[in-house]
């Protein structure tokens, strides 16, 4: 399995080098690249401390490789898995192609950026959660297939049409995005506003727009706040299973208010995200909270601590209400190319109705850049 996936990364990387000779031209001794490789797990998992069950977190490598130039950029990132068991026997591996993409201007129309391949990011003004590294739901309108993005400083506005490797009839399942952008900054005020739309036709309801704003005075403040409607919150995620009834289908259509802010002091950085929701039908809300500190200690080590809270909460039945208070207290270590992240997470989880446990995790990770 490794073999083959280095081996795909091998042939990638150079279909990607010839294909920037062919584009960028003179430009291509302007290159820069950023490529690491990281490796971590959770640890041991303790799902919940009233029983002695005891699992292994899985473990990953993440391959990643970043190329710039002065008219473009292409990505490679491939992961490879060993997933979450409580058992040897249960031992399984996967794979995936997380990002594969090429971005590049056209030669005669020098503001206008051509996206192509699997991964890139074509998003609303800040609509990025740093704490879980996700998008707000329904704000990345271009992530597969073709986009574009035409900017011309004061107005930037793009469009993107989904593709992937499984075949399926337009009519039916078409997939297509829309996102404009205003950024006053040209004119001294340090305000991006945007628009998105996004048309899954696969959906109930098949229009999913939404609208952000971005004030960043300065490198040390930014605030960012925004609304999506028919989208789902990020509690509602069935990869990471964030309260214990995730799968409910009454969060699938939803609207989603949404604050994050960043700002320093001194040498300490603070990071605030909050997201609230309200189901279409009015029966199901949605609450997440989170707060980070960054504390650097000289040049080598930091204190990352992080809490993040989530809720699903049924309006007519508490019974059938969740949540769950994860505590995350981490240090980071940099030395020149080589980087490292120890912590411990604690989780207080209701399970049922007024039934809590506690989970706990040790995440770490390795990282080397070339």
């Amino acid at each position: 399995m490794y073999y083959f996936c280095m081996k795909k990364n091998y042939i990638l990387f150079n279909v990607i080098s010839a294909f920037l000779m062919f584009t960028a031209g003179g430009s291509i001794h302007a290159q820069k690249s950023n490529i690491y490789v990281r490796t971590g797990s959770s640890g041991i998992i303790k799902n919940d401390m009233r029983t002695n069950d005891v699992s292994f977190g899985g473990a990953y490598t993440l391959f990643r490789g970043t190329f710039t130039g002065d008219n473009y950029t292409a990505v490679v990132q491939v992961k490879l898995k060993l997933k979450e068991t409580d058992s040897i026997d249960k031992l399984a591996t996967v794979s995936s192609w997380e990002k594969a993409y090429v971005a590049f201007d056209l030669p005669v129309l020098s503001d206008f950026r051509l996206y192509g391949g699997h991964g890139y990011a074509l998003v609303q003004p800040g609509s990025f959660y740093s704490l879980p590294e996700e998008y707000v739901n329904g704000t990345r309108w271009g992530k597969d297939g073709l986009g574009f993005v035409l900017d011309k400083g004061l107005v930037s506005w793009g469009a993107s049409f989904t593709t992937n490797t499984t075949s399926y009839t337009i009519k039916d399942s078409v997939q297509a995005g829309s996102g404009i952008t205003f950024n006053l900054s040209e004119y001294g005020f340090p305000l991006e506003t945007g628009f998105s739309l996004m048309y899954d036709k696969s959906n109930d309801n098949e229009y999913t727009p939404s609208v952000f704003l971005r004030l960043k005075p300065n490198k040390k403040i930014s605030v960012s706040a925004g609304y999506v409607y028919n989208a789902s919150p990020m509690t509602a995620s069935s990869s990471f299973k964030r309260v214990e009834n995730y799968g409910l289908s009454s969060l699938d259509e939803c609207q989603l208010g949404v604050l994050i802010s960043k700002f320093s002091i001194g040498s300490v950085t603070v990071e605030e995200e909050a997201e609230g929701a309200l189901s279409d039908d009015n029966d199901y809300y949605s609450l997440y909270l989170a707060c980070r500190l960054s504390v650097p200690f000289g040049e080598t080590f930091t204190f990352r601590p992080g809490m993040m809270y989530y809720c699903v909460a049924n309006i007519d039945d508490s019974s059938e209400s969740r949540d769950s208070l994860v505590l995350y207290p981490r240090v980071l270590a940099a030395f020149g190319k080589h980087s490292f992240s120890l912590g411990f997470q604690f989780e207080h989880r209701e399970y049922s109705a007024d039934s809590y446990g506690w989970v706990f995790k040790l995440p770490l990770y390795y990282k080397y850049t070339l």
